[in-house]
């Protein structure tokens, strides 16, 4: 027997939260760049850490997972006519996750774009006067900020699933959370 979907992915509320999630990625990196969470902060002569390292990777998580709550939440919540049914939570779910696959999508891209960029711009560079870190510290760093992408990157996958379905349930139970955010004034009669 065979399973048919009663709709299909709905791509307007992906594309929002997508935007969202950027936005929200963006100003956090902006944020991490000012308090010197980046390495493209260091000197040539500066020793990078295992409290750097770490630092890098804490924050990393914290970028990627709030984006992916964000986005996820706002793409389950712009879903139109949900249902309150396990198939229903599969769709807001599916929605969240499209919201991360986008999303990562773009920022590597973006960073792709920015390294080709970068490594143009040293082409001219003298080897003396570019950062130059030790094999060992270069091994170092490699494992784990590439350790620290791929776990963040799954916690944050798993986080704009979770926070799509609870978007979902908040719009199927018409969950008003205007008194939170409200700006304007309440109409008097």
């Amino acid at each position: 027997m065979a399973i048919q979907l009663n709709r299909s992915i709905e791509w307007s509320p992906v594309i929002a939260g997508t935007i969202l999630a950027c936005a929200v990625s963006l100003v956090l990196v902006q944020f991490g760049q000012a308090l010197g969470l980046s390495f493209t902060n260091l000197d040539s002569d500066e020793l990078v850490t295992s409290g750097s390292l770490l630092a890098f990777g804490l924050w990393v998580l914290w970028v990627q997972i709030s984006a992916s709550i964000t986005g996820g939440y706002l793409a389950g919540r712009m879903i139109a006519n949900g249902d309150n049914t396990q198939e229903g939570e599969l769709r807001d779910g599916a929605h969240g996750l499209l919201v991360w696959g986008l999303s990562s999508l773009l920022v590597a891209i973006a960073v792709g774009v920015a390294g080709l960029i970068a490594a143009m711009a040293a082409h001219g560079v003298d080897s003396d006067t570019s950062m130059a870190l030790s094999d060992e510290m270069a091994k170092k760093v490699t494992i784990i900020s590439g350790f620290a992408l791929g776990a963040s990157s799954l916690v944050s996958a798993v986080a704009a699933w979770v926070m799509a379905t609870i978007g979902g349930d908040h719009r199927d139970r018409t969950i008003d959370l205007s008194r939170h955010i409200r700006f304007r004034r309440k109409a008097t009669h």
